[in-house]
């Protein structure tokens, strides 16, 4: 159900959880409550996109270095939003299309837009239980294409955190990811993190939060004093030296195909075997993720 122009409210059966999704910011999660606490920084339209609520990053996540894309032995130029690189996809200040409300879910679709080189486009559902929040994005790729999604959830500040993790990925002098791994450290990060030992949980307020998700990675920013972000990523930054794309084909076309490879080659290589794989399928095909956050009383 809808309170307002432009922002779709949903509850929780029970009633304890409430979320406002925003179709015209980006197909994003604005606000989240449960038992009464508010547990996302909130934002509107006249807001930095970048900087509020839950937003999708499809069709990449993290920074595109200096915004130039190699593919199929052609290179193209991405919008520079955070210049000179370009930063978390195509989607998140757009305005999508609802396709589907009801009390507790609703599906959003967008285009991804003329600022990305390969026709497609992304869904977003979004499901409110009882004690949990669950998204799912899917992207349905019409031309052969690299691709990675994730969510950019911007927490309150939470008074207490389990955040662990088996290895960071060191960032270079442009604050970009390498392939190289080290420890965790412990202080504060802008970091791209992987093998998390479960469960991944925070506490705002009255409720603790466990974060789940089938996305291999996550990037944790948590320098900011009034929020912590903590992003799953369906694979490593695209923006570094490499990306692994999962294609597979819809109920029309039922076989998978996966890009697979004993070490991570650079990204020209990975673009070559991922086009290379996808040539042969003319049908769509698609690429999934998803991200719950189960919320209890503390």
């Amino acid at each position: 159900m809808r309170h307002n122009v432009g922002v779709i409210t949903l509850q929780s059966p029970n009633g304890d959880v409430k979320t406002s999704v925003y179709p015209e910011c980006g197909g994003r999660i604005g606000s989240l409550s449960a038992f009464g606490d508010e547990i996302l920084i909130a934002g509107s339209a006249q807001d930095d996109p970048l900087a509020w609520g839950c937003y999708p990053m499809v069709p990449y996540a993290g920074r595109v270095r200096h915004a130039l894309l190699n593919f199929d032995d052609k290179q193209f130029s991405l919008r520079q939003n955070m210049p000179p690189h370009s930063i978390h996809g195509t989607v998140f200040d757009q305005a999508w299309k609802t396709l589907d409300v009801t009390s507790n879910s609703a599906l959003l679709e967008i285009e991804l837009g003329d600022n990305w080189p390969f026709t497609g486009k992304v869904q977003h559902h979004v499901h409110v239980t009882s004690q949990c929040l669950e998204l799912q994005l899917t992207v349905f790729a019409v031309d052969p294409m690299p691709v990675q999604v994730g969510w950019h959830p911007w927490f309150v500040k939470p008074h207490a955190t389990s955040l662990n993790f088996g290895a960071m990925y060191e960032r270079d002098s442009s604050g970009i990811a390498t392939s190289r791994r080290v420890a965790q450290p412990k202080t504060s990060v802008d970091d791209c993190l992987c093998d998390p030992e479960e469960p991944l949980t925070i506490d705002i307020g009255s409720i603790h939060i466990a974060l789940a998700s089938d996305c291999s990675h996550w990037v944790m920013y948590d320098f900011p004093s009034h929020a912590t972000c903590i992003e799953p990523n369906r694979d490593h930054p695209m923006a570094s030296m490499m990306i692994r794309s999962f294609f597979r084909r819809t109920p029309r076309s039922p076989r998978n195909s996966r890009l697979k490879s004993k070490k991570s080659p650079d990204i020209e290589e990975i673009f070559r075997q991922t086009f290379d794989r996808a040539r042969p399928f003319a049908t769509h095909l698609s690429y999934e993720a998803i991200f719950s956050l189960a919320g209890t009383k503390a």
